[in-house]
């Protein structure tokens, strides 16, 4: 699940009450850091709302991840389905969803998290690599993205940075992706084979 770090909340008021952005801002096509990602389809400013985003299902200490996917209708399972996934996480026999929900869930508030899927198309960078951050508005019940401190560029991917100061060993185990961002020294092939052969 992606943390929210606390230094992407809310600063002002206007952070809380801007409308929804333009699906205009950005596209979602194949990305040199790792299969799809969301790319800016104009300059972007600093702290300009990119996506605000309802989750496709909430999981909380009162719902279960299997009682929530079963709610969703046809079309909604087959949008969370079509997810990246983690599985070389779990066993075999193991629900495709829970890979799924490992790999892309937000965390909304303490014990809560939820299932974004236009959110999950975006990758991961490394700090101070990333360039979009992002917090839960619970008011709304949505999920905020908004450029950081620097103007992105046209064209330019936007980015999120999946967990705080975590080291691409950690990036692999928790998500399943060889971290290329450019900010890290990233996981070799021949690095992650030998963290591999220490686990057996």
């Amino acid at each position: 699940m992606l943390t929210t770090p606390p230094s992407s909340q809310p600063q002002s008021q206007s952070d809380t009450t801007t409308t929804a952005a333009a699906p205009l801002l950005f596209t979602i096509h194949g990305s040199p850091i790792s299969g799809r990602g969301a790319f800016a389809a104009c300059d972007i400013p600093p702290h300009q709302v990119i996506l605000r985003e309802p989750p496709l299902l909430l999981v909380t200490a009162h719902t279960s991840l299997c009682t929530a996917f079963e709610r969703l209708d046809d079309a909604d399972k087959h949008l969370a389905l079509g997810l990246c996934a983690n599985e070389d996480r779990y066993k075999d026999g193991t629900p495709k969803i829970q890979a799924i929900w490992a790999t892309n869930s937000f965390a909304t508030q303490q014990g809560q998290g939820g299932l974004f899927p236009v959110s999950a198309r975006f990758n991961h960078a490394c700090r101070p690599g990333s360039n979009v951050d992002y917090y839960y508005d619970n008011q709304n019940n949505e999920l905020v993205l908004k450029s950081g401190s620097q103007a992105i560029k046209k064209e330019q991917e936007l980015t999120i940075s999946y967990m705080l100061d975590a080291s691409p060993a950690q990036l692999y185990a928790a998500y399943g992706f060889q971290c290329r961002c450019g900010y890290c020294p990233g996981l070799s092939n021949e690095n992650l084979r030998k963290m591999l052969d220490n686990l057996w």
